[in-house]
Order: structure tokens, then C-alpha cells, then sequence
């Protein structure tokens, strides 16, 4: 089950007066925001593989960052942090110091920018400017490029806090890091936002003076993003506009939910959108209110269980993996598969990818006929396999085995090798092709099968990273899962849920 298409969310801001108290306005009902995707990593001549590199550091240094601000926040160490640090076990509820409401609902419909983000349009200010925005669950703060944005702000549209009588200056400047060496920085405001009807007043977001380059129009079609996870690991330090909602009683729930398709994607606001799903949800605890984190009992291959979970330092708890659920064989020289403990992960829609811990993510292609590292050229951490072999991966949490979809692991055609193996054919071909190669040649791969020198060679969605300042054995869920599901995220209840698409 799995993630992508591109929304429209309407914020709007109300007038503020600063000698009264916060306006109470009346609940909304629940609202869909539609939303459209980013540009795609995969075109006519292939994936584009410098942009698959740029998001997977993008993602990474995300992380670490929310780890920076998490530990400034709460003068403790993050899990995922101190796990690379101390290289040893540790309890996302454990304490580790550091050395140095009844509301509205609404859904919003989301534009899809070519499977690699969700935005949507919102409204700031008074009177309101619109924007678009990326909805993020793996962060937690907004931001809009200002009239004096000078780098990397071309062809986004300019937030301007002199046209809005609800605007307030805090003061407070901000400095956003980015894997790339670039930053976010500019000042704090406080205005009013309306998204899907529901408002929030006094809500803290950055009016940016410069860009990173990984938010440049060419590779981030949005205004701005949004984030939708927790206050702890907020840059500000401020309530995020979610939790504004909540608290200013605009939602009928704490809780809001995502459709990522390829068609008819949308950000449910207040609660959940029943005509998108089908069945019960399969919840899971949050192991803290930092991230949208939870544990995963293992990996799938072929329905086979392939994971060990060894590698994580934050793994705690013991996996709930299904009785029936068999054990793959380990290939010549390598060891027995097994999962015993459970893998930490962050649930994050602002990652194109599913990104596990390198020495698994190895473990699994190479049981995958055909499959080969793609490192040089595509980075490091990504693979690639015959595009008629694309594996059959599941994750599996709280015992219940969710499978991706083929044609969503299948991120496209490798254009490295499709000028020498395959003539001009287009990703788009190879994406439709998902049969079982069973072709061999003289060809070194990881899965230990030798692989025909011509069929089309595409590229895997689920990609390794080495840690680099996060805990190593971190799997991040991005889209490649998400589009299969459709997502709660249950603020009130501390949890995630997945459900199978109607």
C-alpha cells in the first residue's frame, strides 16, 4: 500500500487588534485541501540522478536538523542523535542531557509535483496573500520567501508583511541549515492563517531574505513549506499551525490525514476523510511527540521477511511480526535474516523516498535477481535492477504487512545505461514493465544472478544512508510507502494510522 499528487490548502489570515485578546471564531466544518505534486526526479530520458542525490541529503540534513533544534528546545538529546554519538542503545523516552479540541474538519486538495512533494495553496495575512506551500510532517515550522528574498527566491511568490494589518514583528531572526551548505534565514512575524476555512491567529512563521539552493524554483515548485510535526523540534520554537488549530479550537479533531495518489490527492484537516479509505486503520504509538516517529516490526521481500533490525541504536521493543510470516534464506556467505527487535522510523511526507540504514538496504537487493549498486552515478545508497524485476517490498507494522506498489518502487529508467543497453526508450516504458527477469550474462550484481546486458535497468525507491549525524539505523518513510495508504496523523491520541485506499 502507498504515496503522491499535489493539493491546494486556503489559508487566509484575520485581522489581529494588539489590545485585545485573541478573536474566538466559529468552528468550520472539517475541510479537503487538494494537492499537487513537485517536480518529478524521472522524464523522457531517465531519472534524473542529481536531483535524487540533492533530495536525499536535503532529507537527511532535515533531520539533524530538527535534532539541533530539538536539543536547544528541550536541553536533551534526541534518540535518533544520541544513539550516532554514543553508538550504543538508547530509549526514545529516555531523559539524556546534553554536554554543552473539539473543532472543525476540512480536507484540502493537493497538486503533485511529479512524485517528489505534496503542496497546496494558503492564504496569509490581512487582507489575505496566497501561496503554496509544501505540507511536511517531517517538520515543523512555515516559512514564505519576503519582497527582500535576493537568493534562490526568483519565480516564488513574495510574502509582504507591510500589506497585512494583522502582521507583527517578533523580533527574532532565524537560520535554517540545509545539507547542501546553503541556509533559510530571515525574521519571525506573527499573522493570522486560514487554512480550509480554520484560523489561526498570532501564528509564528519565517519571512525569508534568502533561499538554500535546494528550494530554488527549479527544484521546489512550492511558495514555501509548512511544517506538521511537533513543537519540540520546531526552529522558532513555536506552536505549529496544526496545533495552533487545535488549541484556538478550529478542528473537530486533533488529527489530520493525507491521500497521496496519482490522482485526486488531498490534506483532511479535523479528522479523517472516510470516502478515501477502505477497512480499519492499523495504528501505531508514537514513541515521542518530536517527529510523526514510531517503530516498524521488519521488511518484506516476496512476502518473506528480510530484516534483522540490528542496526538501529534506538530499537527498543520487541517486533510483532505475523506467526505465518516466513523467514527469507540468506544468500551464499551471508547470515540467516531474522527480525527480533523493532526498527525506529519517522513518518515523513516531505521524502520522495523510503530510506533505510545502508547495511540493510544492501541485505535486501542482494537477494533481488539482477539488482546492482547504482553508487557511480546515481550516489551513494541507491540501486538499481532489471526494470522488468522490480521487487516486491512490504513493511510490516504492528504486525500488518503493507506492500508497495511496483510502480511506485520503480522510480524510473537508470539514463545512465539506456543510450548503451537500450536505445532511446523512455523511463515511462520501463516504469510499465513489471515482470520477472529471469535473463542472465557475465554481469557482477548484488543479487548473485548474472543479468542479461540489454534489458532496460531502472532505479529502486528504497535507497540506504550511512547516518551522517542521525542515528544509522533510522528508516525514513516518505512516499514511496505513503502513496499506497492513506495516513492519519492523531495529535490527540499521540499516533499514526494506515489504512488500504478505497
Amino acid at each position: 500500500m502507498m504515496k503522491l499528487a499535489v493539493a491546494f490548502v486556503s489559508f487566509t489570515f484575520c485581522l489581529l487588534s494588539t489590545t485585545s485578546a485573541t478573536p474566538v471564531d466559529q468552528k468550520s466544518r472539517g475541510r479537503k485541501i487538494a494537492l499537487n505534486k513537485r517536480q518529478t526526479f524521472s522524464g523522457p530520458n531517465g531519472v534524473d540522478t542529481v536531483a535524487l542525490q540533492n533530495h536525499l541529503s536535503h532529507v537527511t540534513s532535515k533531520i539533524k536538523k530538527g535534532l539541533t533544534a530539538y536539543a536547544r528546545n528541550t536541553g536533551q538529546r534526541h534518540a535518533f542523535e544520541h544513539a550516532v554519538a554514543s553508538h550504543r542503545h538508547m530509549n526514545t523516552k529516555n531523559d539524556k542531557h546534553l554536554s554543552a479540541e473539539k473543532r472543525s474538519a476540512g480536507a484540502n486538495a493537493l497538486m503533485d509535483a511529479g512524485n517528489a512533494l505534496w503542496y497546496g495553496t494558503i492564504k496569509v495575512g490581512t487582507p489575505p496573500q496566497s501561496f503554496r506551500v509544501d505540507f511536511d510532517t517531517g517538520s515543523s515550522d512555515l516559512f514564505l520567501p519576503t519582497l527582500h528574498c535576493s537568493v534562490n527566491c526568483a519565480g516564488h511568490k513574495a510574502y509582504d508583511h507591510t500589506k497585512s494589518s494583522s502582521s507583527k514583528s517578533s523580533s527574532k531572526t532565524f537560520n535554517l541549515h540545509y545539507g547542501d551548505g546553503s541556509q533559510v534565514t530571515g525574521i519571525q512575524y506573527e499573522d493570522t492563517i486560514e487554512i480550509a476555512g480554520m484560523k489561526a491567529h498570532n501564528q509564528t512563521l519565517g519571512a525569508a531574505d534568502s533561499y538554500s539552493s535546494g528550494f530554488a524554483n527549479d527544484r521546489f515548485e512550492p511558495d514555501g513549506l509548512m511544517g506538521m510535526a511537533f513543537k519540540s523540534i520546531s526552529d522558532y520554537h513555536a506552536e505549529p499551525v496544526f496545533s495552533s488549530l487545535i488549541t484556538q479550537n478550529q478542528s473537530d479533531e486533533a488529527m489530520f490525514a493525507f491521500k497521496l495518489a496519482h490522482d485526486d490527492s488531498e490534506l483532511y484537516l479535523g479528522g479523517v476523510n472516510k470516502a478515501l479509505y477502505k477497512g480499519d486503520f492499523t495504528w501505531l504509538s508514537l514513541t515521542e511527540e518530536a517527529y510523526w516517529q514510531v517503530h516498524m516490526d521488519g521488511v518484506t521481500l516476496d512476502g518473506t521477511l528480510v530484516t534483522d533490525n540490528s542496526t538501529s541504536n534506538a530499537n527498543v521493543s520487541e517486533a510483532s511480526i505475523p506467526s505465518n510470516l516466513p523467514h527469507h534464506s540468506a544468500p551464499s556467505g551471508a547470515s540467516t535474516l531474522t527480525s527480533s527487535k523493532k526498527i525506529a522510523a519517522i513518518v515523513d511526507t516531505g521524502t520522495t523516498l523510503l530510506v533505510g540504514d545502508s547495511k540493510t538496504v544492501e541485505r535486501i537487493y542482494s537477494l533481488v535477481p539482477g539488482a546492482q549498486s547504482a553508487e557511480h552515478y546515481a550516489g551513494p545508497g541507491f540501486y538499481s535492477f532489471p526494470c522488468d524485476a522490480t521487487p516486491d517490498i512490504g513493511l510490516i507494522f504492528n504486525g500488518t504487512e503493507f506492500k508497495i506498489k511496483k510502480s511506485i518502487m520503480n522510480i524510473g529508467e537508470d539514463a545512465s545505461q539506456s543510450d548503451t543497453n537500450t536505445g532511446n526508450s523512455s523511463a515511462s516504458d520501463a516504469t510499465e514493465t513489471r515482470g520477472n527477469s529471469d535473463d542472465n550474462d557475465e554481469s557482477e550484481n548484488i543479487g548473485g544472478d548474472n543479468i542479461h546486458a540489454h534489458p532496460k535497468r531502472c532505479l529502486g525507491g528504497l535507497v540506504g544512508h550511512d547516518g551522517n549525524g542521525i542515528d544509522p539505523g533510522l528508516w525514513i518513510v516518505g512516499d514511496v510507502f505513503l502513496r499506497g495508504v492513506y495516513s492519519a496523523f492523531d495529535i490527540g491520541n499521540s499516533r499514526v494510522g494506515f489504512a488500504a485506499l478505497a
